[in-house]
């Protein structure tokens, strides 16, 4: 029997309604900027603290003002930069007029001005729109990052010692291994390069092993430890959806599995502390499970 008018435009009405909540969430998902527009002061000191100390991506800055002319010129340019070097360095702006105090704090004095920082130090800043400019020191600390962001384990140094000085390691136990790699910087980076540069140094050349730079729960920040897998269902059994059927969904559900998915994105934007683009998956640095030896 086919079915009645009013329930077949029901059936209509809640597929059309469907595919409109899905689209919105897929647009609001995918719409994250690739470069970051900095709101306040405290969000502005957390994006570079985060990129010091977990990630260790070097973060560019624009700052700017709407009314001025060469901003307008060189902000074509510097978002088609971020696209470039995705992943492998952060792109931020911040507007002047709605951020006096990171302007005053920054001895903003004319615009664009253009800071480079890497590991939470300034390492360039000018002001006008030179574009080869940013783009030779964007590349400059690029690659300065990933030659940086290694790490040395204890069990790396501990061969080390075992085949270039096995006299050195009898004076050293586990727990004085641990002290030498934790003064270099948990997790790696800039300190774990200078421990290699020194024993390569003292060593004619010799080095332990490293790999990339490790951040805990991935690079995109979050430091919370991953939930375990769901136990499968026994065979024979028939496994309980793990998300809502929207095509079910009322208009009242679906408006609130809409709201819910936001807060979700937007905790995980706030989580991140870092660039809307703060997946840094294709950038080498590695979860606890993927890391290779080098």
């Amino acid at each position: 029997m086919a079915p009645s008018q009013p329930v077949a435009r029901r059936v209509i009405a809640s597929g059309v309604l469907v595919f409109i909540v899905l689209a919105a969430l897929a647009s609001y998902v995918e719409a994250r900027p690739t470069v970051r527009n900095i709101k306040s002061n405290s969000e502005f000191k957390k994006l570079l603290k985060h990129h010091a100390d977990v990630t260790g991506l070097p973060v560019i800055v624009d700052f700017y003002s709407d009314g001025c002319g060469p901003c307008r010129m060189i902000a074509p340019h510097f978002k088609k930069l971020a696209e470039q070097y995705k992943d492998q360095a952060v792109f931020a702006k911040v507007d002047i007029n709605y951020n006096h105090d990171i302007a005053s704090e920054q001895g903003i004095r004319s615009m664009p001005t253009f800071k480079m920082f890497l590991f939470g130090k300034k390492r360039d800043e000018f002001s006008g729109a030179d574009t080869n400019r940013i783009q030779s020191m964007t590349q400059q600390l690029v690659r300065e990052s990933k030659e940086k962001n290694i790490e040395v384990t204890v069990d790396a140094l501990k061969a080390f010692y075992q085949e270039q000085a096995p006299e050195k390691l009898m004076e050293m136990d586990d727990k004085k291994l641990e002290e030498i790699i934790t003064k270099a910087g948990k997790g790696g980076g800039p300190g774990h390069h200078a421990l290699v540069k020194a024993l390569k140094k003292k060593y004619n050349g010799k080095a332990p092993k490293t790999r990339p730079r490790t951040v805990e729960g991935g690079a995109s920040g979050d430091s919370k430890p991953k939930p375990a897998p769901p136990t499968p269902p026994p065979k024979g059994s028939k496994a309980e959806p793990t998300k809502p059927n929207l095509h079910l969904a009322s208009m009242q559900e679906l408006e609130k599995e809409l709201e819910r998915r936001k807060e979700e994105e937007e905790e995980k934007r706030q989580e991140a502390a870092t660039d809307e683009d703060d997946d840094f998956s294709d950038f080498p640095i590695y979860t606890k499970e993927e890391r290779p030896e080098t």
